[in-house]
Parts: structure tokens; sequence; C-alpha cells
């Protein structure tokens, strides 16, 4: 959030100011709340006011995007450290945004992040997890116990500990430092002095974002470009992968180090830990989880977009009505009757799903969020995760409206990136009309249809991408000889180019410690080629894997450029092998 002319601004208009006048610019309010005052520009302002205004921001996005209407319930989430002062001060907040007091309700991030993976695997009660949350600026982790309680189950904080400032901004700091290092090491001086001038703040700012968004890069690709731009001069700085590891490697060893150290304090030994759970941008760095590998094998976890871990893991905590945090790291869930068929964690079977909205991604069901609010007994909830983003994309905010009680949410829907909803676009895909897919999707289930790997009448949109443009939940073909209970969930993503589509297999081979040999020979990988194909061309990879009762089988298509995962727990390899042969 930036602060101009005596006026309170956040997102892309705040983004704007910060490249004309960075002293007026806050990246990170919620990291202030501490602090009495702050000078932005030439105003002096309260922190609880900044962060107010992002959550009047966030709010009033959730509610115009869901047709309008107030929030029955606010969840806010926050660091697990923060005492009694600062949630507080991100309560009053709230308040000054104007949410009700009575609707507010705080949630610690690791408690939030934890229902987020319970919610897609067997976590019994007595289990206990750990949470790495490694975001912009802080670097926290926490071990978890899943209990049982009179409320219902619950996560409890056994033990926590982090490390501030460390994180991203700090990494973006360092390659900042190092690519103008680049700079001068090729004699550009011009260029150098010309960025270190007071009339090149809005240059400076363009640089920083080149800067973030080649980190975002290297967890994906070997090397990324930085354009380094003042006035008439520029010039292009490679950075690879190996460079950026290498420069920020001490960083990553205290964070291993302090997952390390948070699981010796609750636990007699790392074997009676089910998992360790990744949230927070810098998690995904390739480097940080190779060294947790390393002192964790088979115990890392990773879902889905890392920076909407918490938010997603609120909504998904298994019931409509978070408690109130009690000032000791728990909070109280509702149990859900079996009436309602919500999954409890542990227990297998399909969960009952919800309508959910995202500012900045809507993900819903195939029917309009307007006929979802002429409903009778619908529950608007607004959760936000992180306390507050300060971000053009308001990545942090949801709203979910849920018909009748305590439903459980999907990460299964359709979505638009410029946060409204794409379910009144209806295109012919696989030979079907399909409402809410993008061009891209529609595209991708042409092809996978083409193949006949899916029922494409069956098939959302998925945005959990990593690397991939594209995404797709689909059900198999109703011929595909699979029981009920076998029937496998259909993953397709499509690539832009045969780099990541290669990198994200690798990672995969990686991640199982898959050996080259026979898929069907768990955990095995082999190179397939069309049948009387003479010449034997390859035209992708399949890999065998299972991984806590759960089988996957993934392979490649070189041509079409796409990857598509069959995941079952009762079809085991073999048999999805079979089909996929066919």
């Amino acid at each position: 959030m930036a602060v101009y002319n005596g006026e309170i601004l956040t997102g892309d208009a705040a983004h704007q100011i910060a490249g004309i006048y960075p002293a007026a610019f806050e990246p990170t309010p919620k990291r202030r709340l501490a602090e009495e005052a702050i000078v932005l520009g030439d105003k002096i302002c309260d922190p609880v006011d900044l962060v107010a205004a992002v959550l009047q921001f966030i709010v009033s996005q959730a509610e115009r995007y869901a047709g309008g209407g107030s929030p029955t319930q606010v969840v806010l989430t926050h660091p697990e450290a923060w005492d009694e002062y600062l949630k507080g001060r991100l309560s009053a907040a709230a308040v000054r945004a104007g949410i009700v007091e009575e609707r507010i309700v705080l949630m610690p991030e690791p408690v939030a992040a934890a229902w987020h993976y319970a919610a897609s695997s067997d976590v019994e009660a007595g289990a206990h997890v750990a949470v790495l949350d490694f975001g912009g600026g802080t670097c926290d982790a926490a071990v978890l116990e899943l209990s049982e309680t009179a409320e219902g189950p619950a996560f409890h904080v056994v033990a926590s500990s982090g490390i501030d400032p460390l994180g991203g901004h700090d990494f973006d700091a360092q390659l900042e430092n190092w690519v103008l290092t680049q700079v001068a090491a090729e004699g550009k001086k011009e260029l150098l002095e010309s960025l270190k001038s007071e009339r090149s703040g809005s240059d400076r700012a363009v640089l920083r974002d080149q800067i973030r968004e080649a980190k975002h890069a290297l967890s994906f690709h070997g090397s990324a470009p930085v354009g380094v731009h003042c006035g008439e001069q520029e010039w292009v700085c490679m950075v690879t992968r190996e460079e950026f590891e290498q420069l920020i490697d001490p960083q990553l060893n205290r964070a291993v180090e302090l997952v390390r150290s948070v699981i010796q304090e609750a636990l007699p030994s790392v074997e009676q830990l089910h998992r360790v759970y990744l949230t927070g941008g810098s998690s995904h760095i390739p480097a940080l989880q190779s060294k947790l590998s390393e002192i964790l094998p088979m115990k890392l976890g990773l879902m889905g977009d890392p920076k909407q871990v918490t938010s997603v893991g609120a909504m998904e905590a298994p019931a409509s009505t978070a408690g109130k945090s009690d000032g000791g790291g728990n909070v109280p869930i509702s149990v859900v009757e079996a009436s309602q068929t919500a999954r409890q964690p542990g227990e297998k079977g399909r969960r009952q799903r919800a309508k959910t909205f995202s500012v900045a991604s809507f993900v819903h069901d195939k029917s309009s969020p307007t006929d979802n609010l002429r409903r009778s007994g619908v529950r608007r909830k607004i959760l936000i995760g992180g306390g507050v983003a300060a971000s053009g994309a308001v990545l942090a905010a949801a709203l979910m409206l849920t018909p009748g009680g305590a439903q459980q949410p999907t990460t299964r829907g359709t979505s638009s990136p410029s946060g409204g909803s794409s379910a009144e676009t209806t295109r012919e895909c696989g030979g079907k009309e399909q409402p809410g897919l993008t061009e891209g999707e529609c595209n991708l289930l042409t092809k996978v249809n083409d193949l006949g790997f899916v029922n494409p009448g069956s098939c959302s949109s998925n945005r959990n991408l990593t690397g991939a443009s594209s995404g797709l939940i689909c059900d198999p073909p109703p011929d595909s000889n699979f029981s009920s209970t076998e029937r496998p969930a259909i993953y397709v993503y499509g690539y832009p180019s045969l780099q990541p589509l290669n990198t994200a297999f690798d990672g995969l081979v990686k991640r199982f410690k898959a050996v080259q040999g026979s898929a069907t020979k768990p955990p095995g990988w082999e190179t397939w080629h069309l049948s009387g194909d003479k010449a034997q061309t390859v035209r992708g990879r399949v890999l065998g894997a299972s991984e806590e009762g759960t089988n996957y089988l993934v392979w490649t298509e070189e041509e079409p450029l796409m990857a598509i995962w069959a995941i079952s727990k009762d079809a085991d390899i073999p048999k999805l092998y079979s089909w996929w042969h066919k």
C-alpha cells in the first residue's frame, strides 16, 4: 500500500506510486503493526489504519464479486508467534475497515495450513504434522498435533519458532545486488550510475519487478533473464538457478535448521512426524525442498499454489464456523455430523463440496454465482490469509457461500485470472458445450479428448498450476472398466514448450525416487512410443508410483505438450497402466 496526496492507496494504485515515489510505499503493512507510527512520504501513519485500508479493499472486492451483501464471518489468519497485543491490533484494523467485531475470527496460520493438507490426505487423530511457512518477509515453523476435543477435531501447536526477517524480500535484495555487480563487471558504468541517480526511481522499481519475476521463474527453469534499463541505457543479465541458489544458500540453511530444531523440540524422533507441509512463496525454491528432503525423506507435502495454502486451509477446516482463538494456538472446530457427509481427517471417501469464490481466482461449480445467491439459508464467510496482503491481486481473500451448513470446499471449478467469473462463457470443447472454461482450457480439453482419456462433460478448470499454462480435472470415460471405487481422477496439464514439460516430469522422478525401467514396478519410469512405429520414436515418458496409499500414473505427450495424471487409491499401478496402454 502507499500514501499519496494524503490518500491511502492499495493494490495496483499503490504499486504505481512505488515506481514514482518509493518513500511513500509500504509492501508489507502487516509486519509494521507492532509500531506505533510509520512515515510514508510526508505523512505520519498509524499502521492499524494502513492494514484497515487493505482489509477494506479486500472485503469490498469479495462482496462485489459475490453479488453484494455483508459477510456473516471474517476469518483473519496470523503468525503463530503473535501475542495478544498484535492480534488485538489486527482485530482493530478489521473494525476500522467496517467489519462487525462479533464477526471477526482469528486463526493461527500454521493451523490453517495444516487443515489445507489434512483436507486432501489421511491425517489420523494423534498424528503430528509440521508446517514451514516461508514467505516474503518471515520464515516460521511449527509442529501441530491433531486431537479430538469436545468441540471436534482440532490442531494444537506443540512447538513453534520463527526468523524475522528472512524470506523472499531478502532474496530479492540479494539478487538485485548481484545483478548490479554483473552490470559493473560488464563495464556498464553509465547504466550503473544512471540507476543510482535520484531520478531513476521508476526504473529501479521496474528492475525490482524483473528480479522478482526471475526469482519465481528459477523455481521452474534453469535460467532467467533480468532486464536492466535506465533512460537510454539497457542490458539483459542472465542468472542461472545454480547462481541464485549459491547466493541464498546460507539463508536456506537457516530455514532448514529452524525446521530441524522445532521438530526436535516437539518430538523424540522425526519418524513420529506424519508430514512436513510447505506454504509461502519461498517454499517453492527447489534447493530448499532438496535440503529438507535430505533430513526428512518422504515427508514433504506440496499441493497447489503455496501462496494460497493458508487462505484455502481456513476454508477447508471441517466446519462452516471456525472457533475463536483461545490464545494458546488452539482453534476449536465443530464436528460435521455424518448425515452432512463431510469427511473428517483420516476418513476415506469423497467430500461434499461448497461453492467457493476467490477475489483473485474464482473457484466454483458449474452453476452461476447468482444462482447460488438466490438460495435460502446462504452464509457468507470471508477468509483473509497471512493477516493482510498489500498487492494488486488480492490473493488472500476468499468468499465461501455454504448453503445449509458445514460443507467442504473444492479445488475443482472454473476461474478467471482477472478476478471475474467465467461461468457465463460457453465454448464448444471436446465436442460438447462447456461453460466456464478459458480458451486455453478449451483447447487442452479438445486435445485430451481426442486421445480418449477423459469424459469431456466431467471436466472443470484447475488453477493449481506449477509451470503449466493450463489445467483440467476430469473423470475417465464411462467405458474405462473401473469400479466406482477404483475410478481415478484425471489431472491434465498443458505446457507452453517441451522444457517445462520435461522439467515437471524430472521433478516427479526425483520426488518419488523413481528408477528407469518399468512404470508397472513402482517407483519406476520408462519412455514410450506408438505401437507399430518401427523407428520407435519417443513420444513421451510414463511414471508409476505410490505414496501414502495413493497410486499415481503420470505420462507426458510430447507432441500436444501435455502431462496427464491418473490418481486412485483402489486401482493399482498395473491396472492404471493397462488402461493407459490400451
